[in-house]
């Protein structure tokens, strides 16, 4: 190789970098990678040296990302390298925990399965292997992800504190070694961007069901939700118990307490 730039590529175990020489100095410049390796200086003149130290910065990359073990790392146990997938398996088994041990409800599942499948997507494409690289910077990233693409306030703040629950829960479950733990300061967005209907327009569209010929179901549905606040789940599993003996008070009832496979059983949003 001649004291020129002239660069070699080099697919090594873990990753693919690109060897030359600046000033006769050998250079390893790993930022073609999905996840950015930087450049990095070899510290010698000598090929076979540089190509040895390559191969040990190769490796020492992959155990930074979780990738592999750290050497004198366990492979199980409380500081064992779990892998991304093994985590959040660890913890949809933590969510399925009975109602009696105040599991998660099937709405909240849902929704945390796409964060989970969000992130699984963030870390394959960032080269990051296990829950024992992540730490405030991958958080960092991972927002940022939302953000460019232009994702509101609250999912950006609900899919970065998911992800922090589930590193919380894994070490402080032993699943992960103290070492991972780390702080996160996030602020909850206030406010919101939903339209609030003015009298005005809540009357105007009560006035326009009631005018639509066969509609009637409409214009009763519309003027229950507007007139007392119920989801259209609770407005739809109304039952005459719910009500008072004036007809002045309704009271919405969880039923937790009853078979998830009984006909008929309601939940509410908060229990």
């Amino acid at each position: 190789m001649s004291s020129k730039n002239v660069s070699e590529i080099f697919h090594c175990e873990h990753f693919t970098w690109r060897l030359y020489r600046r000033d006769g100095v050998f250079y390893a410049d790993g930022r073609g990678a999905a996840v950015s390796l930087r450049r990095k200086s070899l510290g010698t003149r000598n090929r076979e040296t540089a190509l040895r130290h390559l191969k040990e910065l190769d490796k020492r990359k992959a155990m930074d990302l979780g990738m592999i073990p750290r050497e004198g790392i366990a492979t199980s146990g409380a500081g064992a390298v779990l892998s991304i997938d093994q985590g959040l398996a660890v913890y949809q088994g933590h969510l399925n925990r009975p109602e009696a041990a105040k599991g998660v409800s099937d709405s909240t599942r849902k929704r945390y399965r796409t964060a989970f499948r969000h992130f699984k997507e963030f870390c394959q494409a960032k080269g990051i292997g296990s829950w024992n690289a992540v730490n405030s910077n991958v958080l960092n990233e991972f927002g940022r992800k939302f953000e460019d693409n232009e994702y509101k306030p609250r999912s950006v703040y609900f899919n970065i504190t998911t992800i922090k629950k589930v590193s919380k829960y894994l070490v402080e479950n032993k699943h992960l070694p103290a070492s991972c733990a780390f702080r996160y300061q996030m602020s909850k967005p206030t406010g919101t961007d939903t339209h609030c209907y003015l009298v005005e327009e809540v009357l105007a569209i009560l006035e326009l069901a009631k005018s639509l010929p066969g509609q009637e179901w409409m214009y009763r549905a519309l003027a229950g939700l507007a007139y007392t606040g119920l989801r259209v789940s609770e407005l739809a599993s109304l039952r005459w118990s719910d009500f008072n003996d004036e007809l002045t008070l309704i009271r919405l009832t969880d039923q937790g307490h009853r078979s998830r496979h009984e006909a008929g059983r309601r939940r509410t949003k908060t229990g």
